[in-house]
Formats: structure tokens, C-alpha cells, sequence
């Protein structure tokens, strides 16, 4: 079947009475393109609802070509609840691929409901056609909806369904929505406050998946929790980095995508493959717009000099080290400062800031020492109370970060989010097409 457009894109469909705006996802050649079929509904002890499936009625063969398969012919027409659901308006710039105004398939009664409805059709990521028919569906928790939301649309497919609910005594109640019998699963999940509730909330979700029979299942964590507890530094301490590690392998999940480690040597806590991506490629698209004259990348702390030395490499600009001595949880002091930063716009470089203050002490360093514009990078801002206080009061003019964690906005603070969504949906693309994610480390420019 040919296009009768010149620009062939697939809309995601909701239910007839949803409102909503479509999302917009390209054609591209081995898409495959999806309807969503209601088959059947739970039985009242599983908590009531539909039970939704979904069927390949054809793949994309270039950018005008579309081949339909038998199951499409059969449900070409099919109505749902007495409004007109085509499965021709669902595909922009596609014609249907037969008339026909039946909503009743014979080719699927007696195996799914006599009047089978048609909910959604879409195009997305999936195995290439003549490969085996293997889906990729994206699962979130409560810790950042948002984010999985827009990875979806970054790859155009939809977010798959699931309810993740407290009980009344505070356990978490977890059931997935869809059929992943044999599908390749991804659970988006970062731990950030309340971390121990989003930690349990993604070990059941693996656990349920798991339990349902998918394939693989790929814990995505744009945020891991519990990394600075990743040695002994006292006496009769946990090393809890270890243990949730542990504890993600042992509900069931097969591999992991995180990005930022706080200590890249937690990568091997984990007895499954890690892919650990970075953050950096994303800031420094946005550091070289602004095109800073005069700058020196300034690392707050020794344990961020690795991450400081790459940011200063890949802008060209020099180096620049504050020693700081912790006093507790939530206060450090800033000792000194090596390097020239006099007259120079400073950028401050870190993976991680809580309550702000290594920040913000090692920009009054700084600016005692003649520091013009003061910007921090950092890849996971999770800002509590204390940290938007100490930031509004700071000498930082702009704090750099991306939404890898979902927080509220920093009244009177000048924060810049930049969206990870792209790079986590193409490292999805990625692994479950067994391709390489190494250029995803690499900076471009």
C-alpha cells in the first residue's frame, strides 16, 4: 500500500472520547506499525478493567511504503463503541488497507472478544521486519513519569500501562496493564526522594515482570540512590551501593542503563552488564551555545577532578581544584583553591548536589578570589529546602542540570534543565537491537 502523502507519520491514537493531543512519531524503514486491541476484561478479584494486546498489521518498508499483513485486512474498519475508529484514521497520509465497515473480525473471534475494539494504532521501535516479532515496551514507576514520557516520544512508541499505587498501610501495590509475555521490557525508575519508596516500587514492577514472563528487562536508572555509600570510610558501615545492586539483580532484572554514577566503580556491584552513560554530551551542546568567553572549569571537590578535567578538555578551557573538608551530612568547608581564576568566568563541575553546599562554598571561594560569572553543571539536582536557601543566597548566576530526577521548580534561583530523554531513548534503541552504545559517550563539536 502506497502513501497518498509525502510526509508518512503515524499518530498515536487514544480512546474515541479522549480529548488529548496526538503525539507524533516519523515512519522509518523496519518500524513496525501496531494497533491495540481490547481482548478481553480481568476477572473482579484481579482488580476489574480491561486487558489490552497488541497486534502488528504491517511494517514500513521505506518512507512510502507500507506492507500490510493478513491480520490487517481483517480488521480494517473496526469500530469502537459505536464511533468511527478506523484503522484508516489512524494513519496519516496511509490509506486503509481495505473498505469495509465490519466490527466483527472473523479472523479473531473465538480467540479474542466477538467484538474486538480497536484503542490506538502507532508506529515504533521494533525488530526489523523478517526478524522475529519481539516488542520493546517502556514501564515507569512514580519517581519521574515525565521523563519516561518524553523517552517514549523520543523513540515513537507509547509509555506502556501500568498502576503502582500505595496500599492504605503503606505497601505498594504493583500490577502491569499489558501483556509482556516474550517482549523486551524497560523500567524507568530513579531513586530520588522518597529514594527507599522508589527503590521498592521498581523491584516489585521487575519482580511482576518477571513473574509475567518478559523476555528481558533492563532496569533504567537515570538517577542511582545510595551511590556515595559505596565503600567503608568507618567502622561498622554498610556498603549500601553493594546492596541495592544486589537486590536489583535479585528481583529479577537483566541488565542496567544509569547514567552519572557518583563512583564508576559501582558498575562492577552489579553481576549483570551496566551501561553507564553521561550527562556531559547533553550540558555541552548547551554550554557551547552560550559560547562563554574567558572560562576555567573548576572542580568543587577532588573527587569530581576526573569529571572537571573532561568538561575543561572537551571546551578548551583550564583547570581549577577547591579542596573542601566535611564537617557533616550537609555542611562542608571550602579550604582552598589551586589554579588562576581571576577575572575568569567559572564553571563549576559536579554529578550530584543535595543541599548545595560544596557548591555554593566553592563559588564564594571563587569570587573572593575574582571570579566574574559563576554557572554550575551538575547532572542530578536534587534540591531540598536547604539547598534552595543556600542557592538564593549564592553567587552562582546559573545552575545547569537535567531532569534525570523530577523535582519542583527553585523559587529565585536561576535553574536551566535540560532534557536526557534523547540520549536514554537512543541508548534503549540501542540495546535492544544489540547495537553498540559507545558514540552515546562521546561529545560532538
Amino acid at each position: 500500500m502506497v502513501c497518498g502523502a509525502s510526509d508518512a507519520r503515524v499518530r498515536e491514537m487514544g480512546a474515541a472520547s479522549e480529548p488529548a493531543p496526538w503525539r507524533w512519531s516519523g515512519l522509518l524503514p523496519g518500524h513496525r506499525i501496531w494497533i491495540e486491541v481490547r481482548v478481553g476484561c480481568a476477572m473482579a478479584g484481579d482488580g476489574g478493567g480491561d486487558l489490552f494486546d497488541t497486534i502488528v498489521v504491517g511494517w514500513v518498508v521505506d518512507a512510502k511504503v507500507v506492507r500490510w499483513t493478513p491480520v490487517a485486512e481483517s480488521l480494517a474498519g473496526i469500530v469502537r463503541a459505536g464511533q468511527g475508529i478506523g484503522l484508516g484514521r489512524g494513519l496519516v497520509g496511509l490509506s486503509a488497507p481495505s473498505d469495509g465497515g465490519v466490527s466483527k473480525s472473523p479472523l479473531l473471534s473465538g480467540v479474542f472478544l466477538p467484538q474486538p475494539e480497536v484503542r490506538r494504532c502507532f508506529a515504533g521501535l521494533f525488530l526489523p521486519a523478517g526478524s522475529a516479532q519481539v516488542i520493546v515496551k517502556v514501564f515507569t514507576g512514580n519517581s519521574n513519569p515525565a521523563l519516561a514520557k518524553a523517552i517514549c516520544e523520543s523513540i515513537g512508541m507509547p509509555l506502556a500501562r501500568s498502576t503502582v499505587r500505595p496500599f492504605p498501610n503503606g505497601e505498594t501495590y504493583v500490577k502491569i496493564d499489558e501483556n509482556v509475555r516474550g517482549q523486551d521490557v524497560f523500567v524507568v525508575q530513579s531513586t530520588s526522594p522518597p529514594a527507599n519508596q522508589h527503590l521498592m516500587e521498581m523491584f516489585i514492577m521487575i519482580d511482576a515482570l518477571r513473574r509475567a514472563s518478559a523476555s528481558r528487562i533492563t532496569a533504567v536508572l537515570p538517577f542511582y540512590g545510595y551511590a556515595r555509600q559505596d565503600r567503608k570510610d568507618q567502622p561498622r558501615v554498610p556498603i549500601t551501593a553493594k546492596l541495592v545492586a544486589n537486590l536489583i539483580v535479585a528481583s529479577g532484572a537483566h541488565r542496567v542503563l544509569t547514567m552519572d554514577l557518583h563512583a564508576q566503580q559501582i558498575q562492577g556491584f552489579f553481576d549483570i552488564p551496566v551501561d553507564h552513560l553521561y550527562a556531559a554530551p547533553v550540558i555541552f551542546e548547551y554550554l557551547k551555545r552560550l559560547d562563554i568567553p574567558n572560562q576555567v572549569v573548576v572542580s568543587p571537590d577532588l573527587g569530581g577532578l576526573k569529571m572537571a578535567a573532561a568538561y575543561a578538555q572537551t571546551l578548551g578551557a583550564e583547570l581549577a581544584i577547591v579542596a573542601k573538608r566535611r564537617k557533616s551530612p550537609t555542611e562542608t568547608e571550602a579550604i582552598s583553591l589551586i589554579g588562576e581564576i581571576e577575572g575568569r568566568n567559572v564553571l563549576l563541575v559536579d554529578d550530584l548536589t543535595e543541599t548545595a553546599g560544596t557548591l555554593v562554598n566553592a563559588a564564594a571561594l571563587a569570587k573572593s578570589r575574582g571570579a566574574c560569572q559563576i554557572r554550575a553543571c551538575v547532572s542530578h539536582a536534587l534540591i531540598n529546602e536547604l539547598g534552595a536557601e543556600r542557592l538564593r543566597k549564592s553567587a552562582i548566576d546559573e545552575l545547569i542540570t537535567t531532569d534525570s530526577v523530577a523535582r519542583s521548580a527553585v523559587e529565585g534561583v536561576n535553574v536551566t534543565t535540560l532534557s536526557v530523554a534523547g540520549l536514554l531513548g537512543e541508548a534503549i534503541k540501542r540495546i535492544h537491537s544489540n547495537s553498540s552504545v559507545t558514540s552515546l559517550f562521546e561529545f560532538k563539536g
